[in-house]
């Protein structure tokens, strides 16, 4: 799909639109290089940008010492991520920031849970789309706590969810 591109309304409830998207492509998700073993993802993304309909960037996630902050996630500069939504608008495809609560050392599991459990940083969700210019943005929080104080891996239950 063209950015900008003006899709058909089939339907409204509640005020949202049903258009059709005739949209086709696969998700990927950009990482950074992690070392010998595991590259980065740059020559993958741009080698098959043609197949690509959104990618998400896998490089930012809540700041442990400050949940209300997201902080990078690797080593990346400003302009590296200015050059990944270019390439990506460029060959029309999405570019989200994947948020995350993982990968916290030390820590592990139970800093991600503790993590969730503290303030919303929505704001500064809207800030960091706005820096780079994204087309959404893609959360993935996990491990985290209810409100009885129960922890899931991976989701919560839908009866859960507010």
């Amino acid at each position: 799909m063209v950015r900008g591109a003006r899709l058909p309304i089939t339907g409204s409830s509640d005020g949202w639109f049903r258009v059709v998207n005739t949209c086709t492509g696969y998700l990927g998700f950009y990482t950074l290089e992690e070392g010998p073993a595991l590259p980065s993802s740059y020559a993958s993304f741009v080698n098959n940008a043609e197949y690509i309909s959104e990618v998400g960037l896998f490089m930012f996630r809540i700041d442990p010492n400050n949940p209300t902050q997201i902080e990078r996630f690797g080593a990346f500069t400003d302009a590296d991520v200015r050059t990944l939504v270019a390439i990506a608008h460029r060959n029309n495809i999405k570019i989200v920031p994947v948020i995350h609560n993982l990968l916290y050392r030390p820590g592990g599991q139970t800093t991600s849970r503790e993590v969730v459990r503290l303030s919303a940083f929505a704001a500064n969700l809207v800030n960091l789309i706005e820096q780079y210019n994204f087309d959404g943005i893609m959360i993935d929080i996990e491990y985290v706590y209810t409100k009885t104080g129960h922890s899931y891996p991976n989701s919560i239950p839908t009866s859960e969810t507010h």
